[in-house]
């Protein structure tokens, strides 16, 4: 009898069986978020017990009170762990909340269009327009774009979850057109995938410039996301594309290497293909 170890396991297997799960996870996300909707809801008492005020010394040598928290600000390879405080001031500037009559009624995502890149790959991109009462996008008026990069399928996954990719409805209705992209090599696009490559870095740049110059398009983009969309945010902007004029990644990577691949020194292998 032949036994099987797991070095007889393929690479080439692992990261389809990876990249078939990875289109799982919002789904199960999602579902698990409308079950918890039904669950009566529960009394919880937060434990601020960590807000006591402490003190500590600062770089003139002087003790200074401060509010320390039990978290830390995660270390890198450059840098040490620290302790994590909350700043309390910032020159003087004092939050206030901002809300805006709406612009638009409603809006519209226009059929699944492409975008030939340079080697002729062609990039799988959805739009969503400001529209009037009867559902008529505005094709008149150019807008400010927020552009979306993820990999989580624009067609599926990305029409039912605002962080894998799908339409924020307040924005669009304060005026802003979204364009969300399916990465090279996943959802509608063509391609073979390889996560944050220079290659998906260079599509970047030839779909913001894409985004740019529209007829719905003011020519200023904004980039946006959780995650991966996150990271593809901050990919987007290091390209220095002139129409960039923001990013807002949210929860996206600080360090790849410690991050995705060496959490903690371990190697992560369910992750490891994404070098």
């Amino acid at each position: 009898m032949h036994h099987h170890n797991n070095s007889d396991i393929s690479n080439e297997a692992l990261n389809k069986f990876y990249a078939a799960m990875a289109a799982k996870v919002t789904v199960v996300a999602v579902t698990v978020g409308v079950v918890n909707k039904t669950l009566p809801p529960q009394q919880v008492t937060s434990d601020l017990s960590y807000l006591e005020p402490q003190s500590f010394t600062d770089s003139t040598g002087m003790t200074q009170p401060a509010i320390t928290l039990k978290n830390t600000k995660l270390g890198t390879r450059q840098f040490e762990s620290q302790v994590q405080r909350p700043l309390l001031t910032n020159a003087d500037a004092k939050w206030s909340n901002y809300t805006r009559d709406y612009d638009y009624p409603n809006m519209v995502t226009l059929p699944v269009q492409w975008i030939k890149m340079r080697d002729g790959t062609k990039i799988a991109i959805r739009v969503t327009l400001p529209a009037d009462q009867n559902k008529q996008p505005d094709f008149n008026k150019p807008h400010p774009v927020i552009l979306i990069q993820t990999a989580y399928n624009t067609g599926f996954a990305g029409q039912i979850a605002d962080m894998a990719g799908s339409p924020n409805p307040e924005f669009i209705r304060c005026s802003y057109a979204t364009a969300v992209a399916d990465v090279r090599g996943t959802g509608s696009s063509e391609g073979g995938w390889q996560a944050f490559d220079g290659i998906e870095q260079q599509d970047s740049f030839e779909i913001i410039d894409w985004a740019s110059k529209q007829s719905w398009s003011n020519g200023n983009i904004g980039l946006y996301g959780v995650s991966y969309l996150g990271i593809t945010s901050l990919l987007g902007a290091s390209t220095q594309h002139p129409a960039v004029k923001a990013a807002f990644p949210m929860v996206p990577i600080g360090d790849g290497y410690c991050d995705i691949l060496f959490n903690g020194g371990s190697l992560i292998p369910t992750l490891s293909h994404y070098g």
